[in-house]
């Protein structure tokens, strides 16, 4: 038997690295969407036309079976909007995204795949604007806000658990930030 070169050796055993991890990748992140209860939601149409008693509309794309744009609920959850869209391929990356976080109207989620190398998902990347997202950013993005220290910060985000921002007037319904705050923050603020 003739013997591997260095290079093929490096190739074979990469090879059967490569083949491990995408075999034991899928069983250990396998996430049992079925479990979950949540209501039923239909494909907008393509006319563009909203249901009335929808409250929010998302943008699903990627790892699902049936990439499009869903009417939900107020206060829908990410996995909601994944199981909508016909629940997730073989090739979805589940745990780069929180499942449990709450929709908010309009945004659109990626739902990234095992077979990417450079994952970037759209719900982490940065405004283009400069803008910080209030629905969305973290404790020390809004604290980077003119006027918000750590507990202005904090009771943003324990407001907007319970009640997502519609407007970036909204702001001004968290306890300690008003009229003069807001007139401060409302060039540096997004809910888009």
């Amino acid at each position: 038997m003739d013997r591997f070169t260095k290079r093929e050796m490096i190739l074979l055993i990469a090879l059967i690295a490569l083949a491990g991890l995408l075999f034991f990748g899928r069983q250990m992140q396998d996430v049992d969407l079925s479990e979950i209860e949540t209501m039923e939601a239909e494909p907008m149409e393509k006319n563009g036309d909203v249901e009335h008693e929808a409250e929010l509309v998302v943008h699903i794309a990627g790892e699902v079976f049936e990439p499009g744009v869903y009417a939900l609920r107020s206060g829908a959850r990410v996995i909601e909007a994944i199981q909508a869209a016909g629940g997730e391929t073989n090739f979805a990356n589940l745990e780069k995204l929180n499942l449990a976080r709450i929709l908010v109207d309009g945004e659109q989620i990626i739902v990234p795949s095992t077979l990417e190398t450079d994952v970037q998902v759209a719900e982490n990347q940065p405004q283009a604007d400069g803008k910080v997202n209030i629905n969305r950013a973290k404790e020390m993005e809004l604290e980077g806000l003119t006027g918000i220290g750590p507990t202005k910060a904090q009771a943003i985000i324990d407001y907007r658990t319970q009640h997502p921002f519609q407007s970036i007037e909204e702001i001004q319904s968290v306890s300690g930030i008003g009229q003069k705050t807001y007139e401060k923050i409302c060039d540096q603020i997004t809910i888009n």
